[in-house]
This record gives C-alpha cells, sequence and structure tokens, in this order.
C-alpha cells in the first residue's frame, strides 16, 4: 500500500533529475498521482515514458504540461502548428496512460490587448479542446500569478476562468 495515497507531486520538482529517477523515488516514497511535465517525457519519448509508468506501478499521472512560446510569435516561423500539435499529442498520451488532467499555460502575448490574447490562445488550443472532449480528458489552464509569470503568461488567476471559458468547447 503506498504511505501517501493523497500526495500529488509536480516533476517540475525535481527538473534535473531524469524521469527514471523520479519514478523510483516516487515508488519509494508511496507517491501515487504525479504530474509530467514535456521535457521529461521528451527526455525518453512518448512510449517510453508510457511503459516506465506502467513498469513502475503508478496509480496514474494526472497532470500533464504543454508550454507555448509567446501567442504573439511570428506564425510563419513554425511554432503555432507545433504547439497546436503538441497538445493534441500531450491529450493523446494522457489518455493513453489514464491520467485525469491536461493542463496548459497560456503562453506570453506582451504585443497583444487581453482580448487578442484570449482569441489568439482558443485558436491556438482549439484542436487539443476538440480532442479532449473526443476522449474524454479535462484540459485545464494554469492560471500563474500575474506578478511571478508575466513573461510565461498573459493569463492571471483573476482571469483565468473568462480565458478558459472563451477557450473550451463551442
Amino acid at each position: 500500500m503506498f504511505a501517501h495515497p493523497r500526495l500529488s507531486v509536480n516533476s517540475v520538482s525535481s527538473y534535473r533529475q531524469p524521469l527514471a529517477e523520479d519514478l523510483a523515488m516516487w515508488r519509494d516514497l508511496g507517491i501515487e498521482h504525479v504530474a509530467l511535465i514535456l521535457p521529461k517525457i521528451d527526455e525518453v519519448g512518448w512510449g517510453k515514458a508510457r511503459e516506465m509508468g506502467e513498469r513502475c506501478r503508478l496509480a496514474g499521472v494526472h497532470h500533464l504540461r504543454s508550454t507555448y512560446r509567446p501567442l504573439d510569435a511570428d506564425r510563419s516561423v513554425g511554432s503555432w502548428g507545433e504547439d497546436q500539435a503538441r497538445t493534441v499529442e500531450t491529450v493523446d498520451f494522457a489518455s493513453s496512460v489514464n491520467a485525469a488532467t491536461v493542463y496548459v499555460c497560456t503562453g506570453a502575448a506582451t504585443n497583444l490587448t487581453w482580448d487578442a490574447a484570449v482569441d489568439a490562445l482558443s485558436e491556438l488550443v482549439a484542436p487539443a479542446v476538440a480532442r479532449a472532449a473526443e476522449l474524454g480528458v479535462p484540459l485545464l489552464l494554469e492560471p500563474p500569478t500575474p506578478c511571478a509569470r508575466t513573461s510565461a503568461s498573459s493569463s492571471g488567476s483573476a482571469d483565468a476562468m473568462d480565458v478558459a471559458r472563451a477557450a473550451g468547447p463551442r
């Protein structure tokens, strides 16, 4: 029996540690619920990450993270489509490991108005929102505090619900 059935840990807390070491540590500590971040999955690949989690008999992964480049970035450089595809891929992975949720950050939008940033985020996540609804995997918006994450997010806690509603299924 796991010692901490309600404790949840985000793998960003051990960012420099390889995924294999994270999984061993969480198993030794009795932690059942973990939040994986894409750099850790990328390090070993989607298939290997899935296999490693199953081998450690974790109860499940309840969060996965997609991080976007700025929403006001030049779309002609190609990151927009890549970010959309990676988010859909993350939703597919989450479904395959029975993760409870997928959560995303909004991405910065320093050169956009708030309404334009909401519109851009809604467009960016639209394919993932549709896929998440199809698979029954909730897609969550992480509302970082504006003072701590202004370079990484266009949304703070106060307006995150409005952003999530705007970006949600239509």
